[in-house]
């Protein structure tokens, strides 16, 4: 019977040391399982810093790319060049000489005729104003001209006269507006209308391009002297060019196909009716907004 009661009593002793093993291994578990739940804890809050901070870092990058974005917005740039009257520096056009510049966010109503660029420029013998109209990247001291075009600029009242005297080139367009607007050619005399002796030297340039074209123009010219693209750019820039200054202000352009091509712009100018052919190889344009 003392047998019996020792075999139970090392039983029950043996049972509660199982039970206590298996305790310590449950309570083991939980510690395994709360340290667990902490290090994930931990590892998230560390991951969501992490995240927090690529947030940021995005962020920041899409503000820098924004800003360099809107630091490179194309805008029109126009240039000009005006002469100090000083006897003293007489044959130093280099010291007389100021170059001005202003943007066209600068231009107000629709007028180039009432900006900086004609009011504080030099007038020309034959009423025009010198200008160099360029699409550049922005506003920034290292910013890149991407097309330029040299250009006189008359306001409205420019005639066949005053076309003549400007220049051989322009004196060969008028012969060639002439004939196009469907008037007699034996009418026209280049040295008497040069010379204001003839009855036509004074008939306006917009009013014999109306009748070359048939369509109605701007009262303000534009022609296009030299033109150029800067390495890398191409026709989209001259067109952006164009359109910019068309949206910009009440103008009409006058262009020989020789420009146009130095644009990039030699295989639209065929294609398009907004380019308004005058004789050989010259165009009264005010739109190139299909393109």
């Amino acid at each position: 019977m003392n047998n019996g009661n020792a075999d139970t009593a090392a039983d029950v002793m043996k049972g509660r040391g199982t039970e206590n093993s298996d305790d310590a291994s449950n309570n083991n578990c939980k510690n395994s399982r709360s340290d667990d739940k902490n290090n994930g804890n931990a590892e998230a809050s560390v991951s969501g810093k992490k995240r927090s901070r690529s947030s940021l870092e995005s962020s920041s990058n899409k503000e820098d790319e924004d800003n360099a974005k809107a630091t490179k917005e194309h805008v029109l740039e126009f240039k000009w060049e005006t002469y100090n009257e000083d006897d003293d520096n007489e044959g130093y056009e280099d010291d007389n000489c100021n170059n001005i510049l202003m943007f066209d966010d600068e231009i107000r109503g629709d007028s180039l005729g009432i900006s900086r660029a004609v009011c504080e420029n030099t007038e020309g013998e034959n009423h025009e104003y010198s200008l160099t109209i360029c699409l550049v990247d922005g506003k920034s001291e290292d910013r890149r001209i991407l097309a330029e075009i040299n250009v006189d600029f008359w306001t409205e009242g420019i005639n066949l006269m005053e076309f003549n005297q400007k220049s051989q080139d322009l004196a060969d367009f008028c012969r060639s507006l002439w004939s196009a607007s469907g008037r007699n050619i034996s009418h026209y005399s280049d040295m008497d209308i040069e010379l204001g002796r003839s009855r036509h030297s004074g008939v306006e340039i917009k009013e014999l391009v109306e009748e070359a074209t048939d369509k109605v123009f701007s009262d303000d010219i534009i022609y296009i002297r030299t033109a150029k693209l800067t390495q890398g750019s191409t026709a989209n820039e001259s067109l952006e060019l164009l359109n910019r200054l068309f949206a910009k202000v009440g103008v009409f352009v006058i262009a020989h196909r020789t420009d146009l091509e130095k644009l990039g712009l030699h295989s639209i100018v065929d294609e398009s009716s907004l380019f308004n052919f005058i004789g050989d190889g010259w165009f009264a344009i005010e739109t190139c907004r299909e393109f």
